[in-house]
């Protein structure tokens, strides 16, 4: 699991903290020979315990392993009872490469490229559907028989959402 910033090129500071980008969590399940299964890409507010405590109470297993930086948030999934390794990997290209973060970092670099590369602007409004819409097509990447399908289901299923709709808060 990482934390990330979704958002376009803004002056200023850089990273955490810089102003209009949306921060969200990623989370890489892995098989037992470290391929990568499934992903949740989810915003948060920040990147508080309080955020942290919600998401693992919501997303996560109760008997998962959890690795994770050494950024003081993630300790709020050991206080929640989740077995967590926090590993200080400092900054640059040498520890994004570092062998528990490979596919976390993989994952992250692809969705900052599919997103760069279809929109023009990422809203922070909508940061969550841009997320979801890439999470879904990454989990189903080996269920392409039964993608469209799934697709008409759900779009029939669904009731429609004007953008007026959509964007009011």
């Amino acid at each position: 699991m990482d934390d990330a910033y979704l958002g376009g090129h803004r002056p200023g500071r850089r990273g955490r903290g810089a102003a209009g980008k949306q921060p969200f969590v990623a989370a890489v399940s892995t098989s037992d020979d470290r391929r990568p299964r499934k992903i949740e890409l989810l915003p948060v507010k920040g990147f508080r315990k309080k955020e942290i405590r919600k998401l693992v109470a919501g997303h996560l297993a109760s008997t998962g392993r959890l690795v994770t930086d050494g950024l003081s948030c993630w300790t709020a999934a050991a206080e929640a009872g989740l077995e967590h390794t926090a590993m200080v990997t400092g900054g640059g290209k040498r520890a994004a490469g570092w062998s528990p973060f490979r596919w976390v970092n993989t994952t992250l670099g692809n969705v900052k490229a599919a997103i760069t590369g279809t929109y023009r602007r990422v809203s922070p409004e909508h940061a969550g559907r841009y997320l979801a819409s890439f999470a879904w097509r990454h989990n189903r990447r080996f269920q392409l028989e039964s993608l469209i399908p799934r697709l008409v289901h759900s779009a029939v299923r669904t009731a429609p959402l004007p953008y007026a709709k959509l964007v009011a808060s």
